[in-house]
């Protein structure tokens, strides 16, 4: 089975590329979603968040995800430990994940695959692109967030130049240039 990892900053249009894929009928994880499940059901987790953050990090079990937003976005030593306690749990739900899986090719969705290291655990890796504006546009559209705090939010993961020096393929995502046959291209070399 080859495991291929999907990044791409925030806006980027990974979700687009996930779909496609997913309409392909190829299993896509998506380790948002994960990390979200497991911040509420893994113990060592949520001991760790609440180590980090104190007991009002948790409302009631409920993640509480402005607090935790506030202090990693602009807080790099903080967010690396908070990476660094979630993301070796989500590694192993993946590879839990794929044990499962009947295909030949699965796919990954992280925005953060290369920043975290999780690049190392897939076979190749593909990088979704945008320009900034349209990603601030997307997010101005889907988020109920202040210029400022997208701003921030992009600034805080690695940058799409340095991202192309470690992607195996990338898609351009601009709402100029098709993407199914970039994403066609791409299976067709896998």
């Amino acid at each position: 089975m080859k495991t291929i990892g999907i990044t791409g900053g925030i806006g980027s249009g990974k979700t687009l590329i996930t779909r496609i894929l997913s309409a392909m009928n190829y299993p896509v994880y998506i380790a948002d979603l994960a990390s979200h499940r497991l911040v509420h059901t893994n113990i060592e987790i949520m001991n760790g968040l609440t180590a980090l953050f104190g007991k009002n990090i948790y409302e009631c079990g409920i993640l509480n995800k402005k607090l935790l937003a506030d202090g990693i976005f602009g807080n790099e030593n903080l967010r690396k430990s908070v990476n660094n306690l979630i993301h070796p749990v989500v590694m192993q739900d993946f590879k839990d994940w794929c044990e499962e899986q009947n295909a030949d090719v699965v796919f990954m969705e992280s925005a953060i695959l290369f920043e975290t290291k999780l690049n190392v655990y897939v076979d190749k890796t593909i990088l979704v692109i945008a320009t900034l504006d349209l990603k601030i546009k997307r997010l101005k559209q889907r988020e109920n967030l202040t210029e400022t705090e997208i701003r921030n939010r992009i600034n805080s993961q690695m940058s799409d130049e340095e991202k192309m020096k470690l992607a195996d393929y990338i898609i351009i995502n601009d709402e100029r240039q098709a993407v199914l046959p970039q994403v066609e291209e791409i299976i067709n070399q896998l």
